[in-house]
């Protein structure tokens, strides 16, 4: 009886010790993605930009792609984050892959019967991207100024 107590008591102790060392990793990690979801946003606030950066730390490159959209211009939430991370992918894309963009710009000028000239401008963009961003991760929303920030994240180089 006496070695099965100690055999059970060495068994807890051992799922005990699995189970806390488990939790300091994944609490590391959670740390270490809070910690970078922090610097990103500082560096945000500090210089508001809209696109794509390059940040690095001691190991890692990540690419961060920040996308500003109005949300009264959608009909629900789940919509907007869509279109943001769609938006986000395609900035990454153009990024990494490269994008041709031809610009087309014509002129119209009407005259009317009083000798009156008008004068319109139209300027039409086209881009062609070719390729695919796979695992962009959202680190964060911000609300300024009317508008909501999204900031996502891939890793370049480990």
């Amino acid at each position: 009886m006496v070695l099965n107590r100690n055999m059970l008591a060495f068994t807890a102790m051992l799922i005990m010790m699995a189970a806390t060392i488990s939790a300091v990793d994944a609490q590391g990690f959670n740390g270490d993605k809070i910690a970078f979801t922090n610097f990103v946003t500082r560096m945000y606030d500090n210089n508001p930009f809209e696109g794509v950066k390059v940040v690095e730390d001691y190991d890692d490159a990540y690419l961060v792609s920040v996308v500003a959209l109005d949300p009264s211009r959608y009909s629900s939430e789940s919509v907007m984050n869509r279109v943001a991370e769609v938006k986000a992918r395609a900035q990454a894309s153009r990024y990494f892959n490269g994008a041709s963009i031809t610009l087309d710009m014509i002129v119209t000028t009407n005259e009317d019967g009083n000798g009156k000239v008008t004068t319109e401008m139209v300027e039409k963009l086209h881009e062609w991207s070719f390729g695919y961003v796979e695992s962009m991760e959202l680190l964060t929303t911000i609300k300024k100024a009317g508008q909501e920030i999204f900031i996502y994240s891939t890793v370049i180089k480990q």
